[in-house]
């Protein structure tokens, strides 16, 4: 038998609802798979038609149901099926494995060749080596033989024993000089230190002498090409028409 009900509840994300008939007492079970799979999925407020099912737990469930006025023909729409190229997946794979090998088989041939390279430079260093020790070895029996002949002029050279006697020829000479200095050291007695300086004033022209121990003595300077000149006294600064500076 054939039951009409209206659907009051549907939980789309789940694919169930319920449905309510005053034919039924309480709410019918409705399940996606009840519905035929070439119609729109049932929305809140559809008619449906259906056969009443009582499971064995008291639970009524709607089975082979139908959405009145929606014809079977519409088809519902469905999520595509994802299909994956298995053979993109091998070709990608085998792709990859080739390249990896390829590199492998790169590095291995660097490797190869670094350490050929190394081979044999440490074949030809050590021959190198060898040749340099062996010359080098020569060197010694020629310097020994530059020390033979450095030997044999430090021998020859007798020149020390002969100037050895000129220090003693020259040492008398201090004795015949040093009576000098006792003569000229009497000579400052009899000199007159002439330390007066006579200064000309840029300024004003003015003859003014300046005496040790005076004001501006050290930092007077005398230019004899302006008519500047020393004195050996006062007085006789004063006899040439000089001034006597600032104390």
């Amino acid at each position: 038998m054939r039951y009409q009900g209206r659907l009051k509840a549907w939980k789309a994300d789940r694919g169930f609802g319920f449905i309510t008939s005053s034919a039924i007492e309480g709410d019918v079970f409705l399940h996606i798979s009840a519905l035929p799979s070439n119609i729109r999925p049932p929305q809140v407020g559809d008619t449906i038609l259906f056969e009443l099912q009582i499971q064995p737990d008291g639970r009524k469930r709607a089975a082979k149901a139908a959405i009145q006025g929606i014809p079977p023909t519409l088809s519902r729409p469905s999520t595509p099926s994802r299909t994956i190229n298995r053979s993109h997946i091998y070709t990608s794979a085998n792709k990859s494995s080739k390249r990896r090998n390829g590199l492998g088989a790169l590095l291995f041939l660097v490797v190869a060749v670094v350490l050929g390279i190394r081979f044999v430079g440490g074949l030809i260093q050590p021959s190198a080596t060898t040749v340099q020790s062996e010359t080098t070895t020569e060197q010694p029996e020629t310097t020994t033989g530059q020390l033979e002949t450095i030997t044999n002029q430090s021998e020859t050279t007798a020149q020390p024993e002969i100037t050895t006697g000129q220090p003693e020829t020259t040492a008398g000479q201090p004795e015949t000089t040093a009576g000098q200095p006792e003569t000229t050291t009497a000579q400052p007695e009899n000199i007159i230190t002439c330390n007066v300086k006579g200064n000309i004033s840029i300024d004003t022209g003015k003859k003014i002498y300046h005496a040790p121990g005076m004001k501006d003595y050290e930092i007077t300077r005398i230019s004899p090409e302006h008519g500047e000149r020393w004195f050996c006294s006062e007085e006789e600064a004063v006899e040439n028409g000089w001034t006597r500076g600032p104390d």
